[in-house]
């Protein structure tokens, strides 16, 4: 687990069975606003990425080699506007994206067979927030983000289809939170979002190929979402609601119905 200590440097935290739990925080370094993020690479090996105190894509790497351990804050340059997000696309590379401070989609990439990063790659469009990144069944890069107009956007980078990136999608709707997207056992891409009436909205794109958009799942819900997939296959949904407790939307892949709002209770900062 990773976050931002107060003096602005990067914290871990992790949990070994073998050595009896968790182990205390440690110090990686580096100054840092915003919330980090983590991906496993195809090599097995550890990255974490952030946004540094000057505007800079910051990176870090931990190698589970024998000798390895912890290297790290890289700079890989860009004048970032928001926090990064990273995934591992379907040839095994490494995938950032952050919100330029020109309010861009901005995009880096580390290729695992040449070893080394690309530049800083422009993919436009007039965005807010934190994007959201998964791969899709077809093994293309899917990229979510809130536009500045609260409409979804949408970006696909298409490794089945030769390669290359398609132009910014707008699927509507009114966002007022980031995006959060997944792929369901079924195979469907699945993208959930706050709405600016404090509702969950739904977007999907299945084997039909078109988007169901903007589907109204009801709550009172404010600040982020996040979905995931749980190992039935289901879709399973959280955010924070406007009472501050933890809600909950589950999506059965097979008999194709929404669970009820679950208030699971708490208290969110």
């Amino acid at each position: 687990m990773f976050a931002r200590g107060t003096e602005g440097r990067l914290r871990h935290w992790s949990f070994r069975p073998g050595s009896g739990g968790w182990l205390r925080a440690e110090d990686l370094g580096g100054a840092i606003v915003g919330s980090p993020t983590a991906v496993a690479s195809s090599d097995g090996n550890l990255q974490v990425f952030a946004r540094g105190s000057d505007n800079t894509l910051r990176h870090w790497s931990y190698s589970f080699a024998a000798g390895g351990g912890w290297s790290g804050p890289e700079s890989l340059g860009g004048v970032l506007g928001g926090d990064p997000v990273a995934g591992t696309s379907s040839d095994g590379n490494l995938q950032v994206f952050a919100r330029g401070a020109d309010d861009t989609l901005r995009h880096w990439a580390f290729n695992v067979g040449v070893g080394a990063w690309s530049g800083e790659e422009g993919l436009g469009g007039s965005i807010t927030g934190t994007p959201s990144v998964t791969t899709s069944t077809d093994s293309n890069l899917q990229v979510f983000a809130r536009g500045t107009d609260n409409t979804l956007r949408h970006w696909s980078y298409g490794f089945a289809t030769g390669g290359g990136w398609g132009l910014t999608e707008n699927l509507g709707g009114s966002l007022s939170g980031d995006p959060s997207a997944t792929v369901s056992g079924d195979g469907v891409l699945q993208v959930l979002a706050p709405g600016t009436g404090n509702t969950l909205r739904h977007w999907s794109f299945g084997a039909s190929g078109t988007w169901g958009r903007d589907e109204n799942l009801g709550g009172a819900v404010t600040g982020p979402v996040s979905a995931t997939t749980s190992s039935d296959g289901n879709l399973q949904t959280f955010a924070r609601g406007t009472d501050t407790h933890l809600h909950h939307w589950a999506f059965n892949i097979t008999q194709h119905t929404w669970t009820t709002n679950e208030n699971l209770g708490g208290t969110l900062a």
